[in-house]
């Protein structure tokens, strides 16, 4: 790499993440300075990407990993919540207008904001890195946050888009009922973020019954869901996209078990510990396997949190 530190850290999407917890919570009535989240968004808006035109990158100072739609799809729901910092739309729209003119091609969208006839050094390294390290097919669960956030800021604008990609995501769904992520740990992300979007579209059909009935059959002894004896965030990914998709009724036993489990696996603190969350495969593309995880008692706790602040309001 060509960056002066080969250690590389980031906490942007991070950031992003858990602000979008937060406000999901306050909408549902817990108390939030308004102050700290305003705090937090001028944050995110002045780690703006300083080697690319648009968007913001996961490790802001390595040049050879360019911005990407997962980060920026948190940046769009912070703004759809909030609706108060021009710069943040701004930087947003020009981003989108960036994708669908020079990033755009038939199918689902890459990962990486990159314009492949920009023949900028600093453009061909990380067209290069995104072809010979991260790799550059498309993620299921990226793509599903972004259609997600598209159809929150404006959904008749991107119609045409989100359902062209809806069909994709159906269309790569496994056979057991779930979506493999090449970003974050486990079997569950992928209905995690995939339910928000079903849920923002109304949609019900045969590969969401799929997906519900994984789920239902996956779930743990002790009430969790994951290997093993499951974890934290698994479980909360599983509960999230059962309540989203409308099945907390039916299925209201096994919501409470996994409740349960999340309430039981505090620490001594009161909050939980970190569990794996990002997982990156730096042997991507040579179909090898050499994973960095990364994790976070706060982001974990954040999740769990906002997960039984939902339960509680369904």
């Amino acid at each position: 790499f060509s960056c002066k530190e080969q250690c590389q850290g980031g906490d942007i999407f991070q950031r992003g993440f858990i602000l979008n917890l937060i406000m999901d919570m306050k909408r549902f009535g817990v108390e939030i300075d308004s102050e700290t989240i305003d705090k937090e968004i001028d944050y995110l808006v002045g780690m703006k990407s300083p080697f690319f035109e648009v968007g913001w990158s996961y490790y802001p100072d390595l040049p050879e990993l360019s911005p990407d739609i997962d980060t920026l799809s948190e940046m769009i729901k912070i703004w759809v919540s909030t609706k108060e910092n021009k710069k943040l739309k701004e930087y947003i729209d020009a981003t989108i207008k960036f994708i669908m003119e020079k990033c755009k091609n038939e199918g689902p969208f890459s990962t990486w904001i990159i314009d492949e006839n920009d023949e900028r050094d600093i453009n061909v390294r990380a067209l290069k890195a995104a072809k010979e390290i991260w790799g550059d097919e498309p993620d299921p669960e990226v793509n599903a946050n972004f259609l997600y956030a598209l159809s929150l800021l404006d959904y008749d604008k991107y119609k045409t888009v989100v359902e062209s990609g809806l069909d994709w995501i159906l269309g790569v769904q496994k056979e057991e009922g779930y979506w493999e992520s090449t970003w974050y740990v486990g079997n569950y992300y992928g209905s995690y973020i995939c339910s928000k979007l079903f849920k923002q579209l109304n949609i019900y059909n045969v590969k969401i019954e799929k997906m519900i009935k994984h789920l239902k059959e996956s779930q743990n002894s002790n009430g969790s869901w994951g290997e093993g004896n499951g974890n934290v965030l698994d479980t909360s990914y599983a509960l999230s996209a059962l309540i989203d998709i409308g099945e907390s009724q039916k299925v209201k036993d096994i919501i409470e078990r996994g409740i349960s489990y999340l309430l039981n696996s505090k620490n001594e603190f009161g909050f939980w510990n970190g569990c794996d969350f990002i997982k990156m495969n730096m042997d991507r593309v040579a179909g090898n396997t050499r994973i960095f995880t990364y994790k976070s008692a706060i982001l974990t706790s954040a999740i769990c949190t906002s997960i039984i602040v939902k339960k509680c309001n369904n």
